[in-house]
């Protein structure tokens, strides 16, 4: 993973501190002298001698001599001739690297020649010192300050690469793998699985009354649940089955070795009474339950997302059944679940007929500062003959898993030309926002294909238009930042909206050409709020001005949110504070 130099010197700084306030609290610093040369080892303890720093040092003849000091290694820095009578050449310093890997090495050598001493670093030491300078003590002390100072930086860097690592394949509220970490461990069980003609089983997991918590304590302590849960479950099943958060309130596990209906159920059930033991939330109980799909390999199909498909129909059937309950698939849950083919066949139709039933809706941005206009978002709406207006968040899901999104965002396009072209007509002209899912953006021919012929088609330029992604499509996916440049390239303005739920690697998006973010929701804030809540917003808006990126907050409700959003420098708003989102909203309507 990529790291920003602001996090370079940042860790640099950092680690040159650390040793500083070392050496100034204690002024010892403790040196293992491998060396069996005495006049060496002489010329060494006199350059050392009255220093500012007291020099504490250990001699050693041998490499073999300081594997009795590695249990209690004490040591801040090691001087070492490469040519010992148990050891040369890199030999040597492989050695002492691999026996004191925290401590810093630096080569003293009878020569003077850089291939060695580029050699030696690469092999782990921190810096190379010809011997003719050993009388030199200023030589030798800035030396062993400068090793100590990089060995710094090298171990805080490390650490960064790990947490970073780790953030990318772990969850940080519930510490479980995350999706993308799941979906390669379940890949590594079908291969083993199938290579020694083993079954397992896999379980799909979503909690009952979870919405219940956030509504009633907050996202905290939805958070403290979701945290009690993965203790508890990964508490119960085996070293060798793996549990990871799979997404919002729901949890999918993998069980090596089982198909058995009634060993796995004895796991399930046990599952859902530990979840079900209320978790302590500000002095007062709270519980959730739990339903549980089952599905098994090879049984229930030989691919993962076939493995997930089944198991989550399993999971909706049992939440039918009435919560805490376990459903195991069969191929009739495919037949009672016949009222998603109709939603899906029903989702084709309205495309076929998209002028009748997708319209888009129109909700006004406003500066926060000015109380002016300064754009808008298309949102789409299907209007269902029998369920009325269907929001996007109920229809899209199932789009994108049939391979209809990209047909619906030509489509959305097309729309937010038509109406561009119709306000310019009178006069009425503003930048309309709209959002593109992964599916378009993924497609190499967007521009060239699908873009640019509309435009031309409706006399639109890119600076009309202002492209929405969610941050969830940016999440692991560093292909999507060369397009992204390209849609800014041809005039695009861009924002990333649902900011501050994801994992969003901060230093792609703070060189990327994003112009503004949307934060979530379930962010926006007013003065009333608890300072944790106000403190998060306030950061994230401070992040966006340090990226010299705009903040746009949605569903403002109130004037107390809006005030406190514009104390704390958010630069737009969207809401039902000032519209409502409308099918019949224009910029002349706003006006009046």
């Amino acid at each position: 993973m990529a790291i920003s130099p602001a996090s370079l010197y940042i860790t640099y700084i950092q680690g040159c501190l650390a040793v500083e306030s070392k050496n100034v609290q204690t002024e010892i610093c403790r040196i293992l002298v491998v060396e069996d040369d005495d006049i060496d080892r002489l010329a060494i303890k006199r350059a050392l001698k009255h220093q500012r720093v007291k020099y504490d040092i250990e001699f050693c003849y041998l490499v073999s001599d300081t594997q009795l000091l590695v249990d209690n290694c004490i040591f801040d820095v090691i001087l070492t001739d490469m040519s010992l009578p148990d050891s040369s050449g890199m030999e040597t310093i492989r050695s002492l690297v691999h026996l004191f890997p925290k401590v810093p090495v630096v080569v003293l050598s009878g020569t003077d020649n850089d291939d060695i001493a580029l050699e030696a670093v690469h092999c782990g030491a921190q810096d190379y010192l010809p011997k003719k300078y050993l009388r030199d003590a200023g030589l030798i002390t800035r030396t062993i300050r400068h090793a100590m100072e990089r060995f710094q930086l090298k171990l805080g860097l490390e650490k960064t690469r790990e947490r970073e690592l780790y953030f990318a394949q772990y969850d940080q509220c519930t510490s479980l793998p995350n999706r993308a970490l799941f979906f390669d461990r379940l890949k590594q069980t079908i291969s083993h699985a199938k290579r020694i003609n083993e079954p397992f089983t896999l379980l799909f997991i979503d909690l009952d009354r979870f919405k219940q918590v956030n509504d009633r304590f907050g996202h905290a302590a939805g958070d403290k649940v979701l945290e009690s849960v993965a203790i508890r479950m990964k508490r119960i099943l085996r070293e060798s089955d793996t549990v990871a958060r799979f997404g919002g309130d729901e949890f999918i596990t993998i069980l090596p070795n089982t198909s058995g209906n009634e060993d796995v159920g004895d796991v399930c059930h046990t599952l859902i009474k530990e979840i079900n033991l209320p978790v302590l939330i500000e002095d007062k109980q709270c519980s959730v339950g739990a339903s549980i799909g089952v599905s098994y390999y090879p049984e229930h199909g030989y691919l993962s997302e076939d493995l997930i498909k089944t198991a989550d129909v399993a999971m909706y059937h049992a939440k039918q059944r009435g919560r805490n309950q376990v459903q195991f698939f069969n191929y009739e849950l495919f037949i009672k679940n016949n009222d998603l083919t109709k939603t899906e066949n029903t989702l084709r139709e309205a495309l076929e007929d998209n002028s009748e039933s997708f319209k888009l809706h129109f909700q006004p941005k406003m500066d926060l500062k000015s109380n002016t206009l300064v754009g808008v978002e298309a949102l789409i709406r299907w209007h269902h003959q029998d369920l009325g207006i269907v929001y996007p968040d109920k229809f899209m899901p199932l789009s994108e898993s049939i391979g209809l999104r990209e047909v619906i965002d030509t489509w959305f396009l097309e729309e937010a030309c038509k109406t561009l072209d119709n306000w310019r007509s009178r006069k009425e002209a503003l930048r309309l926002a709209i959002n593109l899912s992964s599916s378009s953006l993924n497609n190499i021919d967007l521009i060239a294909g699908v873009i640019e012929p509309m435009f031309k088609k409706y006399g639109v330029k890119g600076r009309d238009i202002e492209i929405e992604i969610n941050e969830s499509v940016l999440i692991g996916n560093d292909k999507i930042y060369d397009r992204l440049f390209e849609l800014k390239a041809f005039g695009f303005s861009l924002t990333v909206c649902h900011f501050g739920i994801g994992l969003s690697n901060l230093n792609k998006i703070n060189f990327s050409p994003i112009d503004s973010i949307k934060l979530d929701k379930s962010l926006i804030c007013d003065e009333s709020d608890d300072f944790k809540k106000k403190n998060l917003f306030k950061g994230i808006v401070a992040l966006a001005q340090a990226f010299d990126m705009k903040v746009v907050a949605v569903c403002v409700e109130t004037q107390q949110q809006k005030n406190f959003l514009t104390q704390v420098g958010c630069h737009f708003g969207q809401g039902n504070y000032w519209a409502r989102a409308s099918e019949q909203w224009t910029p002349t309507l706003e006006k009046a």
